[in-house]
């Protein structure tokens, strides 16, 4: 699919004189992963010292791969000035659990960025920003911000008692050409994650305060919908700030097959005003971080 939409959409690949694009690899237990580096150029009236963001595809932990944003995540560097890692963690189910979670977060330990302002993940981003809330390697540069799309925050075959009647898309008919409860499924089948994970499931945490702001996107017809809306509702029953944005009558994903129909319009531009909404203070060390890399 990724070479699909990359394909349609090459016409939209901002001028390599705005930016500039590095892989470098990092190591992770058992071998190494790649991370893709966006970095706007500095130029008359840009600073030199920008806002990062974090990107982890989604998938479900199984299909896709980082080609599958790279010309709108180019895009977003370019027009929102902000530079950004996008991380190819392993997939299941050659990699099982814990792999997609352990190669994510070692990645944002990454010791080449050194300050990062923003992430941005749909599945298991949540988790991360939980588990890294209770991290000493994150005293004085702490996450400020996160940006959930469809997120997946609960096991079908694990939900407290106190949240079923809130959730209950999973069980929508729908048709088989949508994600619905047997894909779902069957990711978690071939995935085999413990169903007690308070990280990888962060509907089960005991504690979801304290943590950085969050623009969540939720879809209508999609098997996750119910998920998304209830872990904003948390969030912002926490004490955290929160933006929700609901995109009525369209399944999940429908923002890649469907690129120019209004609503996926509407998606790309709550990601961008999010972006802006998120303290993204430009850090100065940024550039020796990143623009240093070579």
């Amino acid at each position: 699919m990724a070479n699909t939409i990359n394909a349609r959409d090459k016409a939209l690949i901002p001028p390599d004189s705005d930016h500039r694009v590095e892989e470098h690899e990092v190591s992770v237990n058992g071998g190494e992963i790649t991370v893709r580096c966006m970095i706007r150029t500095p130029g008359r009236g840009r600073s030199n010292s920008l806002p990062l963001l974090v990107h982890y595809h989604g998938g479900g932990w199984m299909p896709g791969d980082f080609e599958l944003d790279d010309i709108w995540l180019k895009q977003v560097c370019v027009k929102q000035q902000i530079s950004i890692v996008n991380v190819e963690y392993r997939l299941a189910p050659e990699y099982p659990y814990p792999t997609q979670q352990e190669d994510s977060y070692v990645a944002l330990k990454w010791k080449r960025l050194h300050r990062f302002r923003n992430l941005r993940w749909r599945q298991h981003l949540a988790g991360l920003v939980l588990r890294a809330s209770d991290d000493p390697f994150f005293d004085g540069q702490p996450l400020t911000g996160q940006i959930l799309q469809a997120p997946c925050i609960f096991n079908p075959d694990n939900i407290p008692d106190r949240y079923k009647a809130e959730l209950r898309s999973m069980d929508m008919p729908l048709h088989p050409a949508f994600l619905n409860k047997s894909s779902v499924q069957w990711v978690l089948d071939l995935w085999k994650p413990d169903l007690n994970d308070d990280i990888t499931f962060p509907l089960l945490h005991p504690d979801h305060a304290n943590l950085p702001p969050a623009v969540v996107q939720v879809c209508d017809i999609d098997p996750l919908r119910d998920e998304g809306i209830l872990y904003e509702r948390l969030l912002k029953e926490a004490g955290n700030k929160t933006r929700l944005h609901f995109y009525a009558g369209v399944p999940h994903g429908f923002f890649f097959t469907h690129s120019q129909i209004k609503k996926s319009k509407q998606f790309v531009q709550n990601l961008k005003d999010g972006i802006r909404w998120l303290p993204l203070m430009p850090s100065t060390n940024w550039s020796r971080a990143l623009l240093g890399i070579g």
